[in-house]
């Protein structure tokens, strides 16, 4: 009979639960159900720090007015929740595509 075939008996450990049916050792060779690859959370990592780096030039060739205003008022705080929140809505309401 194949492995895990149905009606299959799987012995798991306590606390351990099948997911859906999927027994235990087929679960750590199962891709994440979302589908983040280490190359996803590399190039997103690429993005930010580039991101920041390309902040940091901008803001070393504004005009010293400017700089104060960038430095000594609330400008940088509010872009970065404003960033958060995009980033959260947007990871909160994509859905996996269909299989």
């Amino acid at each position: 009979m194949d492995a895990g075939a149905p009606g299959d008996e799987v012995a798991v450990a306590p606390g351990d639960a099948p997911v859906a049916g999927v027994p235990p050792a087929r679960i750590a060779d199962a891709p994440p159900p979302w589908g983040i690859a280490v190359r996803d959370v590399l190039l997103v990592a690429a993005v930010v720090v580039g991101g920041v780096l390309g902040a940091v030039a901008l803001t070393g060739v504004l005009p010293v007015e400017v700089q104060r205003i960038v430095f000594h008022s609330p400008l940088a705080i509010a872009l970065l929740a404003i960033v958060t929140a995009l980033v959260l809505w947007r990871t909160a309401t994509r859905r996996p595509p269909a299989s």
